[in-house]
């Protein structure tokens, strides 16, 4: 095939790319909301802290398996 076709791998990158920008942003925020939202909601800090990790946990099982194990400048923060 001539070089018509977008690759799969390229348009794989995209979508988590904008995943992983609207997963940031949406946890940008629920920060900047979160005193309304503690008091409304009737959350504690703690309670409130756990579901924005959530944010953070959720997508790096995905970030470990498309890392590169091989490579040398592959790190998991």
């Amino acid at each position: 095939m001539a070089g018509t076709a977008f690759p799969v791998r390229y348009r794989l990158v995209g979508l988590l790319t904008t995943g992983s920008m609207i997963n940031y942003l949406d946890r940008v925020n629920i920060a900047v909301a979160a005193p309304v939202m503690l008091e409304s909601l009737g959350w504690d800090e703690g309670r409130f802290g756990m579901i924005l990790s959530a944010f953070l946990v959720v997508p790096e099982p995905i970030r470990i398996a498309a890392s590169d194990p091989g490579s040398s400048t592959t790190s998991v923060t």
